[in-house]
């Protein structure tokens, strides 16, 4: 891991947090993928035993959103909750403040849940960020009911806990009720990522999008897009937390 920073845990704890990074946003103009980034990814799903397909699902979506740059973030210039070595999106200033209103609704929605956390309310709220575009609130969440709950927003940035959050807000997806009325896809759980009340219509504008998109990540990372629309396979994992507490501790692999 090259270029590592102790990000603070609010647990009595650090953590090193991968910084591994060039590509500087999710849009297909800035250029090719960050392999270190990809490598970082792998490894991690590597030390998890995730099955290939998982594997599949997981890295199109980080190159779809990040390019496998863990640094990226989309928000607001100059926001006071955003990490100064943040690279920042190129997006327009319109989707940044955009990006940054969703993260505080998220917050707001779930202030109660962050009562105790050390963390300043900006640092929640700056916009989404890491490989799979996250905003904090909602990829905390996927620890809810834990004293995970009050880590540090800005691990949406590390490889390893974004990759939990992945797992942990995919699986939640799955108990949507618009996931039984689903075709329950590759598709379908990516159409989720981004938009969970789109996931029972198969036939809307939604998917059509992403499915042209999810085509060309799939291929860029050498995956036959016809695997989009095969079932979603069951994946038995522990909770995020305690899938967490083995990964940063070193009981798996």
């Amino acid at each position: 891991m090259r270029g590592a920073l102790p990000i603070a845990l609010g647990l009595g704890a650090m953590v090193a947090l991968s910084l591994v990074g060039r590509a500087r946003a999710s849009d297909p103009s800035v250029g090719p993928a960050d392999t270190a980034g990809e490598a970082d990814l792998r490894a991690a799903m590597e030390r998890l035993r995730l099955p290939g397909d998982w594997q599949a699902y997981l890295s199109a979506t980080a190159y779809g959103e990040s390019r496998f740059n863990p640094r990226v973030a989309l928000g607001p210039d100059g926001h006071p909750g955003r990490p100064q070595w943040a690279q920042v999106s190129k997006a327009s200033a319109s989707l940044k403040k955009g990006e940054a209103r969703a993260a505080k609704t998220a917050y707001n929605r779930n202030a109660e849940r962050f009562a105790n956390s050390p963390h300043p309310p900006a640092r929640y709220q700056f916009g989404s960020g890491g490989l799979f575009a996250f905003l904090p609130p909602n990829a905390l969440a996927v620890f809810r009911n834990t004293d995970l709950i009050n880590l540090d927003p800005w691990l949406v940035f590390d490889v390893e806990t974004s990759l939990v959050m992945a797992l942990g807000y995919a699986r939640g997806l799955m108990r949507w009720p618009q996931w039984r009325n689903s075709p329950q896809t590759w598709l379908t759980l990516r159409v989720g990522h981004a938009l969970p009340s789109a996931m029972d219509k198969p036939s809307g504008e939604r998917y059509a999008k992403v499915r042209r998109k999810f085509a060309k990540h799939l291929e860029a990372i050498g995956v036959d897009p016809g695997f989009m629309d095969r079932r979603v396979s069951p994946l038995d994992f522990p909770s995020s937390a305690e899938l967490w507490r083995e990964l940063k501790e070193g009981a798996i692999g």
